[in-house]
């Protein structure tokens, strides 16, 4: 188990041991960048994003990391290019039956549905 790079993960890792709530983490979150892994060059604006999406009970989540230096090498070499972004704006622009699956290294991670980012779109 690695120690939280930025207070993003630190509020995900207290989350995940419930020493917060889970309303604390996503007050973090949205306030907070995070980077997402693209496969082809992204534009500052996010055009070209072509994230990596993982299908979790058939909902298609896009993978996000906490930090760059979380994104593995297979995934690199996969998805060269990043976009990092304020976590607020892309839940806002997030097509609405996508998830999220954010990650801070690989024993360390959370799903988001697509209800759950809803209801934070609505009260962004």
């Amino acid at each position: 188990m690695s120690e939280p790079l930025n207070p993003l993960e630190t509020a995900l890792f207290d989350a995940l041991a419930r020493r917060t709530t889970m309303a604390e983490f996503l007050a973090a979150l949205t306030a907070a960048q995070i980077v997402i892994p693209s496969a082809t060059e992204v534009l500052a604006d996010g055009s070209g994003l072509a994230p990596i999406t993982h299908m979790r009970e058939e909902t298609e989540l896009i993978v996000a990391f906490t930090d760059p230096a979380r994104i593995g090498d297979s995934l690199t070499a996969q998805a060269p290019y990043q976009l990092r972004v304020d976590a607020a704006w892309l839940i806002r622009h997030m097509a609405l039956d996508l998830g999220l699956l954010l990650f801070a290294g690989p024993d360390r991670g959370l799903m988001l549905t697509p209800i759950q980012l809803a209801e934070m779109r609505a009260k962004l």
